[in-house]
């Protein structure tokens, strides 16, 4: 397991016409685990505003150079 999460706030694309809504995953800080096991410390990246809903998402190799990620999968 990671020894930090990423923290994202999403925004939903396309879906127009015939084309598939997708989730774009924007990273905006990152949570990391308290010494004692228990909650998170949580560092938002300085200048952000952050509004909406957060994700929190282990580290993965298919970020992009901005920290963003995009995903396919059919939003909900």
């Amino acid at each position: 397991m990671s020894t930090y999460l990423n923290l994202f706030v999403t925004r939903k694309y396309g879906g127009e016409g015939n084309a598939e809504e997708k989730t774009q995953f924007i990273k905006v800080g990152a949570a990391f685990p308290h010494k004692n096991g228990e909650g998170f410390g949580i560092e938002v990246t300085e200048g952000i505003s952050v509004s909406g809903s957060l994700v929190a998402l282990p580290p993965q190799d298919k970020e992009n150079e901005n920290g963003n990620r995009s995903n396919g999968r059919k939003s909900k």
